[in-house]
């Protein structure tokens, strides 16, 4: 874990850039009926019958084309991992990241790959536009602090 969080708390170095990954589905829903549209007091309304349409891995749209940067420097020779822990999955960026684009863009039926890539395509533009970014404050102080109770006890 404090591996993690001292990769956090490093001052940024484009020639070395760090990138969090994880992976997440969506699963793609058409509609059986239209829905009955919206009016004073009752937002639309949908039935609870659907198709299934398919699964959507949403690592492929979100984080891959990050990896397209042709760098000099050797980009894709120059991979060195660092693992959240098991059950540390809060300490993942990507993660969190995924659980906002889930949150604000993808909690709803979509039902198709072709809608789900243009919605994460609005979704991103805009999330970029305003220069939304996860400000992480959680320190490896902070760490041995409040998970005390999780540290191994070393007795001398």
């Amino acid at each position: 874990m404090e591996n993690v969080l001292d990769i956090y708390q490093s001052p940024y170095d484009e020639q070395n850039p760090w990138i969090c990954f994880d992976e997440s589905c969506k699963q793609l829903v058409k509609e059986t009926r239209d829905p009955i549209p919206a009016e004073p007091g009752h937002k639309t309304r949908y039935d609870y019958q659907y198709e299934r349409n398919g699964v959507a891995n949403m690592s492929e749209h979100l984080y891959i084309k990050l990896l397209n940067q042709k760098k000099p420097n050797g980009f894709w020779t120059n991979w060195s991992f660092t693992l959240a822990p098991k059950h540390g999955s809060w300490l993942n960026m990507a993660e969190i990241e995924l659980s906002v684009v889930n949150r604000q863009c993808l909690n709803r039926r979509l039902p198709d790959q072709d809608t789900l890539k243009r919605e994460i395509a609005a979704w991103e533009k805009e999330r970029n536009q305003k220069s939304h970014s996860v400000n992480w404050r959680f320190t490896t102080a902070d760490a041995r602090i409040k998970l005390k109770r999780l540290y191994p006890s070393i007795q001398t």
